[in-house]
């Protein structure tokens, strides 16, 4: 070892001196800069893992606001489904409750112009029966007072009913 000593020309003073300072750098070092750069790395890691945390809760909850939009949105469409349906039966039921409605009132209406009509038909046939009554009465005086042949019977016969085909 003293070869070895003596050909590197080792002085163990300065190397106990250079291992003592070495020592202290490393522990100015460890004390001053690894200490606290890995208590950064550490709360940085914690922070990340905490970011990490919050973004798969942050996805979860996505999920389940999407599952309850989707939910709502399908709620919604059978609810405007089942409004349009009702609706549907109603304006069926409204529609067919105005046809009767027109049909009911259509009847009383034909049946009151039967009956108007009917009166003005006995009303007419009792204004001819009249009048036929009344130009027969005038025929028959007049043929009465001129008593002449059948040929002038005849005539004043025509002649009656040309006046009452006129009237």
């Amino acid at each position: 070892m003293e070869s070895i000593v003596s050909t590197f020309h080792i002085n163990w003073a300065s190397l106990i001196a250079q291992m003592v300072n070495f020592a202290l750098v490393v522990g100015v070092l460890w004390y001053f800069a690894f200490k606290p750069l890995s208590k950064a790395m550490d709360a940085r890691s914690k922070h990340i893992e905490q970011s990490l945390k919050d973004a798969e809760a942050i996805t979860q909850k996505l999920e389940a606001t999407n599952a309850e939009s989707n939910r709502i949105v399908i709620e919604a469409k059978q609810q405007a489904d089942q409004i349009i349906k009702d609706a549907r039966v109603l304006a069926e039921s409204q529609k067919e409750q105005a046809l009767a409605k027109v049909k009911e009132q259509s009847a009383s209406i034909v049946a009151a112009s039967k009956v108007q009509i009917e009166q003005l038909k006995n009303q007419a046939v009792a204004q001819a029966s009249a009048e036929l009554g009344e130009i027969v009465a005038q025929a028959a005086g007049a043929v009465i007072s001129q008593k002449l042949s059948s040929e002038a019977d005849r005539k004043m016969i025509e002649k009656v009913l040309e006046q009452a085909k006129r009237l």
